[in-house]
């Protein structure tokens, strides 16, 4: 069992959950001593095509990326953490794992969502349930604290 990492990788949407996951990957990264990488996918469009509008669209969401990108890294400033981020197109489970693969991550912590029993079908499809299974290296899914009575709606 691994005990340690050296890479970790914090897929981020810009939401509200990415702040107990990226708290989660800095306290691991300081125990371990790992560098951090922070991941915006943005959803490729394949229909798209040459669309000279459509790649003005997506070049300004890169952009954005960036900018949002800048502000959660300075949530490490603080630290002697060695802490990159990166933007991609494609589609978001797939591109976080090849990220993963590609830049030789050991560990993904990324937000999750309890699944909700009286839907359990719709709630498998999530970004971090297919990450969980395609990605070769360990998951960490932060859930949020604020959960439903979660006992209750199993039993």
């Amino acid at each position: 069992m691994q005990t340690s990492f050296d890479h970790i990788l914090v897929p981020v949407d810009f939401t509200e959950k990415n702040a107990a996951a990226i708290a989660v990957a800095k306290r691991l990264a300081v125990q371990s001593s790992a560098r951090v990488s922070l991941l915006h996918v943005i959803e490729s469009l394949e229909d798209a095509g040459d669309d000279d509008e459509i790649q003005k669209f997506m070049e300004r969401m890169e952009a954005k990326s960036s900018q949002n990108l800048q502000q959660l890294l300075e949530q490490f400033a603080d630290s002697d953490l060695e802490v990159t981020s990166a933007t991609m197109i494609n589609h978001r489970s797939k591109g976080i794992v090849l990220y993963a693969i590609d830049h030789a991550v050991d560990l993904i912590v990324m937000g999750s969502h309890p699944i909700d029993p009286a839907a359990i079908r719709d709630s498998w499809a999530t970004i971090s349930y297919q990450v969980s299974l395609l990605c070769p290296c360990s998951i960490l899914l932060i859930k949020p604290t604020n959960e439903i009575d979660v006992r209750r709606q199993v039993e």
